[in-house]
């Protein structure tokens, strides 16, 4: 299935928000996920999606492969420069 699909929300977060120069407009990524919560339709799907991609992945390869989904949603959020995982 095409992830944007599968994923709707999580595609609207990643390629609106998390795009190559979020940093220009956006002080952290706190402020991307607040500035698209604002939206009460955004804010009843993100965690369907979220739930839906989290309970298809388990193992000790997890964290690589939810970091292959986000890459291929076009998310440019270099978490690990952050310390933090997918």
């Amino acid at each position: 299935m095409d992830l944007e699909c599968e994923y709707p929300a999580l595609t609207d977060l990643m390629m609106s928000g998390f795009h190559l120069d979020f940093w220009d407009f956006h002080e952290s990524p706190e402020e991307v996920v607040s500035t698209f919560t604002r939206d009460p339709i955004f804010c009843a799907r993100i965690p369907l999606d979220v739930d839906s991609l989290l309970g298809k992945f388990a193992g000790p390869d997890r964290e690589d492969r939810l970091d292959e989904v986000l890459w291929k949603l076009t998310n440019n959020y270099d978490y690990d420069e952050e310390g933090i995982t997918a």
